[in-house]
């Protein structure tokens, strides 16, 4: 049989549970001392409270008057001054930046273990035209983060606007070695100042694989390009991988000059190709069996200029091998035409062979050519002229690259058309190009 366990409550069960038992605080010191613990701990939260609400205020502070408000809450708080100083120094006024420093300067005596308070007043005493001042507080954030890339490098630019280049450059140098950041920064304000030479930068800053493609940028960038490849080709193959940024620089300046062989040679080393790498001396997608696609990145690949007319592109109709050929659609006749480029890094000085296949169907009193240009100054070398056809047919010249030419660029266009109308239709197919050196 089951049994049930009853919930009811009594009515005097009830009545106890409801009695308010009263807290007597006995008459005499006793009851003073309590009475004096609640006070104290009423203060101190209020304070407690006030702290934090200043010091959220201040931290969160987007304009000087909150900021201010926070700093007078929270007193004793280095980070509410920091707040404040920050936002005082923004506005450039003379009154405005001397209540910073005193800001700064209270910061790091509520702070003092801190290094960032120290670094903050460094600059803020500089600034003020306190260069020992400036000095004394950045040795004493170094003092407190010996290791500290910020505070080296802080150091080193406060010594080398003294003129103090040895010891500058040295902390310089050691910031850049613990963080790459700096390592570009460093290696412009060594270039500047010491007039581009490059054994004396090296000297300050030494002889690392990063320090070295910085001073490569720059030579670069002062056209200065046999230098800057001689820096490059310096430096390890196994490190230049991960040098992809500066490298990418170098490549940019070289590609800019039209140095087309020397950007690949450091496109490659540097790692910036991931397919179809370029080489020098060959025709990329000779046979236009790769698609072309608008705003390839590769710069060393079939470029067709932005326009509608004619149409372009790869047809598998018509072609000499392979699946595909490039076609020009010129229709029954429209206004304007656009040319097919391609970049090629060459050797100076040698002798190649191009070879190529068309067939042309076109109708036109305007010349079809192939040019080959120099791409320093845009001067010809060699230009293959193309005639009606009715099978596929070889074309091709026999050029030697000038000196000091290392690129080239293969055009395939029309000439003595007018832009505001061409007598030109019709169809015209081009396959297997090829460039052999002799």
């Amino acid at each position: 049989m089951r049994r049930s366990i009853s919930n009811k409550i009594t009515p005097e069960a009830a009545k106890s549970a409801l009695q308010i038992k009263t807290l007597s605080i006995p008459n005499g010191p006793r009851r003073l001392s309590a009475v004096a613990v609640c006070i104290i701990v009423a203060v101190l939260a209020l304070l407690v409270t006030k702290w934090s609400f200043g010091h959220a205020t201040a931290i969160n502070a987007s304009n000087i008057e909150v900021a201010e408000l926070g700093a007078a809450l929270a007193p004793s708080d280095p980070q509410a001054h920091l707040e404040y100083a920050y936002l005082l120094g923004k506005t450039f006024l003379p009154a405005d930046q001397d209540r910073s420093l005193v800001e700064f300067e209270k910061a790091a005596a509520l702070a003092p273990a801190n290094y960032q308070t120290w670094l903050a007043l460094g600059r803020a005493r500089e600034q003020s035209g306190d260069a020992a001042g400036s000095e004394a507080a950045l040795r004493k954030a170094l003092e407190l983060a010996p290791n500290y890339s910020r505070v080296q490098w802080a150091l080193g630019n406060l010594l080398v606007r003294q003129g103090r280049y040895g010891d500058g450059f040295g902390y310089l140098r050691n910031a850049a070695a613990s963080d790459p950041v700096f390592t570009n920064p460093a290696a412009a304000s060594a270039w500047q100042i010491l007039g581009g030479d490059t054994a004396k930068i090296r000297n300050l800053l030494g002889d690392s694989p990063r320090t070295n493609a910085a001073l490569s940028v720059l030579l670069s960038a002062d056209k200065r390009y046999a230098d800057a490849l001689d820096v490059w080709r310096a430096i390890p193959d196994a490190e230049k991988k991960g040098l992809k940024e500066p490298g990418q620089a170098l490549y940019s300046k070289l590609l800019d000059a039209g140095l087309y062989r020397s950007a690949i040679e450091v496109g490659g080393t540097a790692g910036l190709f991931s397919d179809n790498a370029p080489a020098t001396g060959a025709v990329s997608n000779g046979g236009f069996e790769s698609a072309i696609t608008p705003n390839d990145p590769n710069p060393f690949t079939w470029a067709i200029t932005e326009g509608s007319y004619p149409r372009i592109g790869l047809n598998d109709a018509q072609k000499k091998s392979g699946s595909y050929s490039l076609l020009m659609n010129f229709g029954t006749g429209d206004k304007g035409s656009r040319p097919v480029i391609q970049k090629m890094g060459v050797e100076t000085g040698a002798t190649y062979d191009l070879r190529f296949y068309y067939r042309s169907e076109l109708r036109t009193d305007a010349k079809v050519v192939c040019r080959i240009t120099s791409a320093v100054d845009a001067n010809p070398i060699a230009t293959v002229p193309v005639t009606s056809s009715g099978d596929w047919t070889e074309a091709g010249t026999t050029f030697a690259v000038p000196a000091g030419t290392e690129g080239i660029e293969l055009k395939l266009s029309v000439e003595g058309c007018p832009a505001n109308g061409c007598s030109i239709a019709g169809n015209i197919w081009f396959d297997d190009f090829s460039l052999t050196k002799r």
